[in-house]
């Protein structure tokens, strides 16, 4: 029967109109339609392996949707059944956040006026830490603006500008739905054990993974062997990341895989945070 030049054209917009593959999703050219299967959500927190984890789940061919440098909203929490963590010890995560958007880094965000306010206060990442003495001699403005650089003081709605990675940590991600985002038994991905959490996300997705490949970019900072050398400054940012770490603890206590995992070989581990 044939086809009437309307009928052809309704066709034509249908088509064009029809979505594309969605950012995560590796399509290979001529591969059949996948069924959407499990729904993921990543909460990508910054410098906490987010970057790794992203490309392993594109390898094998996971579809996920991912939030990052911005909070998620409710009906992204409820939309996905399966819920993404990555997490990382607070204090090392403020830390490699500072040397990544460092001006001598690879991230520098200008999009970000904050950052040029903490680099002219900080230019290292002791003098950054010492800020958070209480013996600190560093200016009034100086010290505020270290302390807003961790989301202390901050307004996540007004003043989410003001910084991009230091300020936007487990809390900025999690904090707002985390009766929900618990209720749903997240998947943690911790930098300090990403290699025995990548072998063990196949088997709570339900899913076989077709690479085991651990997909991680070497970036060139040269600021990345970069220390905290006074280690009373050291301890004193720990402190003042206490809720961070109060926040890290809940989402690990509540995930699916809370339990520390068994050395495990199949990925190559020690990778930094991406």
């Amino acid at each position: 029967m044939g086809r009437t030049p309307e009928a052809l054209f309704i066709v034509s917009l249908a088509l064009a109109s029809w979505p594309t593959p969605r950012r995560g999703l590796h399509v290979e050219a001529g591969a059949p339609p996948r069924p959407m299967g499990e729904r993921v959500l990543l909460l990508h927190v910054g410098k906490a392996g987010g970057g790794t984890v992203r490309r392993f789940l594109s390898a094998n061919r996971i579809r996920f949707k991912e939030i990052h440098l911005r909070q998620p909203r409710g009906d992204h929490i409820r939309a996905y059944n399966r819920i993404l963590v990555t997490l990382r010890d607070p204090t090392e995560r403020v830390i490699s956040a500072y040397k990544w958007e460092h001006p001598d880094g690879p991230g520098r965000t200008p999009d970000f006026p904050g950052l040029k306010r903490i680099y002219e206060c900080f230019p290292n990442a002791t003098s950054y830490a010492e800020a958070f003495l209480p013996s600190s001699s560093v200016s009034m403005d100086c010290a505020g603006v270290a302390w807003r650089s961790i989301g202390v003081n901050v307004s996540y709605q007004s003043e989410a500008l003001f910084c991009s990675h230091t300020c936007r940590g487990h809390a900025y991600y999690t904090e707002q739905w985390f009766d929900e985002i618990c209720a749903k038994r997240p998947y943690a991905l911790r930098t300090e054990q990403m290699a025995s959490d990548l072998n063990g996300l196949g088997p709570w997705l339900g899913v076989h993974l077709r690479s085991r490949e651990v997909l991680h970019e070497k970036d060139s900072n040269r600021r990345n062997g970069e220390t905290v050398t006074n280690p009373a400054a050291l301890s004193a940012l720990r402190a003042a990341l206490a809720h961070e770490y109060y926040v890290h603890a809940q989402l690990l206590r509540c995930s699916a895989n809370g339990e520390a995992q068994p050395a495990d070989n199949t990925i190559s581990a020690g990778f930094p945070g991406s």
